[in-house]
């Protein structure tokens, strides 16, 4: 597929792409055909793709059977790297088809599923149809989630609302949608100030996060919860609220939920430190004096419980992801604690957040301590993305092209200078507010980075 269409998906799509190679290679499997596509999509639980997936029934194990079954694991081999079968190539092919006739300008997990399905000699529709899922249910239910998204965009929450910004921090959407619901639900009860019962609640309204179905498997309802906040809760405010303000005790949960995010996950990559509907509620549980904590004894359920079920569907989320080696040691030559040197990235990103510190008081800090350090084009992808969030760009999505001398685009590991970047970024974040179509270009030892912004979609 040529780059310029490449460049079109979106940071999940271009995920599902890594989760299928990694889960053939798992299988012994030498190319990526249309069912290691579908298991991708199932397995990125916060693109639409998955919430179609879900909607219509589909579960680990049986998908993981079924698929299985149609191709066998094989023998381990020798053989290089897994690359896309003609069938996954025909599957991107109508992917782009799909975004095309829709008028949408990007390429999202959403597409890629319509694409899949369009295959009906495909390994992927066999195994929808082992479980008892047609192509026409799919296309059925994508067009509703995408209208349905589109119908949530077009309306305000609730008149005269005004949503606070989101807590310093790096969250998952699934994550951010779930703080702006707990504000949206604070307004609901008529609540000026945002609690441990509203996050608890705006977690379990996020249907498609771990964090929900850990409560679901529970027996954590809705309904029951709204009850409870409307007993134990704080006294309404009439007419409703339109000034909101987060309680301390919402604020102690989301450190909480940092630290488990942190304690939990991979601290070798960056990406690993966002916190997730999950984090979320581990950090409810573990605020002990909150109104949430008192919702959930009131409903029979122990706090280590939650802990013990969070950790047994992550664990069973996390058995299908990618094993991602950590990155080389970015100084040529250096025995540099990589581990170490990612933590200090994110501390200070965090900082920026804050208003502590600036980009470029970061850039001459690396520039005095360690002028030579390089990253990957990944790890540059991730930082540009975290800053494009500290400054209120979710709405645009990041496109980055890397071209040695001869203008061929180079693999993911090329590294190029942290100093540089966090530079010229800086002087990019002050001009793409007025001319967001205007690329940030630079070159460095033959090497040419093109980050270009778009206005765009991405998946809910």
């Amino acid at each position: 597929m040529p780059n310029n269409k490449m460049e079109r998906f979106t940071r999940r799509a271009r995920q599902v792409l890594t989760l299928a190679q990694d889960y053939a290679e798992r299988l012994h499997h030498n190319a990526i055909d249309s069912q290691h596509l579908l298991m991708a999509l199932f397995i990125e639980d916060e693109g639409i793709a998955a919430r179609v997936l879900h909607d219509l029934g589909v579960e680990l194990a049986p998908l993981q059977a079924a698929i299985e079954r149609i191709s066998p694991i094989n023998p381990p081999s020798d053989k290089a790297d897994a690359d896309l079968s003609q069938g996954s190539k025909r599957v991107l092919e109508l992917a782009v088809d799909e975004a095309r006739k829709l008028g949408h300008h990007y390429i999202g997990t959403e597409h890629l599923l319509l694409g899949l399905v369009r295959v009906e000699d495909g390994a992927g529709v066999q195994v929808l149809k082992h479980l008892n899922i047609n192509p026409e249910d799919v296309r059925r239910q994508t067009q509703r989630v995408m209208q349905e998204r589109t119908e949530k965009k077009n309306n305000a929450p609730l008149k005269g609302f005004e949503t606070l910004p989101i807590p310093s921090g790096f969250f998952t959407d699934r994550a951010v949608h779930v703080i702006t619901a707990a504000q949206e639900i604070a307004v609901e009860f008529g609540h000026p100030l945002i609690g441990t019962e509203h996050l608890l609640l705006g977690i379990l309204r996020e249907s498609h996060g771990v964090g929900a179905r850990v409560l679901r498997d529970l027996a954590v309802m809705p309904a029951r919860v709204e009850k409870l906040i409307v007993e134990l809760g704080s006294v309404k405010v009439t007419p409703q609220p339109t000034t909101l303000a987060y309680a301390p005790s919402f604020k102690r949960v989301l450190e909480f939920a940092a630290d488990e995010s942190r304690r939990l996950q991979n601290t070798s990559h960056l990406r690993n430190h966002l916190v997730g509907t999950e984090h979320l509620l581990l950090g409810l549980v573990r605020h002990t004096d909150g109104i949430a904590i008192d919702i959930l004894k009131r409903v029979g359920v122990d706090p280590d419980e939650v802990w013990r079920q969070t950790r047994r569907v992550m664990g069973e989320k996390a058995s299908l992801r990618p094993h991602i080696p950590p990155p080389k040691p970015p100084l040529a030559g250096a025995d540099s604690d990589y581990t170490l040197l990612q933590a200090t990235i994110f501390k200070l990103l965090e900082m920026v957040a804050a208003k502590t510190l600036t980009l470029s008081q970061v850039a001459e800090l690396f520039s005095a301590l360690a002028p030579g350090l390089k990253v990957s084009i990944m790890e540059q992808a991730d930082l540009i993305s975290q800053l494009f969030q500290m400054e209120k760009l979710q709405h645009y999505q990041v496109r980055l092209r890397v071209t040695d001398s001869s203008g061929a685009e180079t693999p993911g590991e090329t590294m190029l200078p942290l100093t540089r970047l966090l530079t010229e970024v800086d002087t990019f974040l002050d001009r793409v507010i007025n001319q967001p179509e205007t690329p940030l270009v630079y070159t460095q030892d033959g090497f040419t980075l093109e980050v270009r912004i778009e206005k765009g979609e991405p998946d809910v």
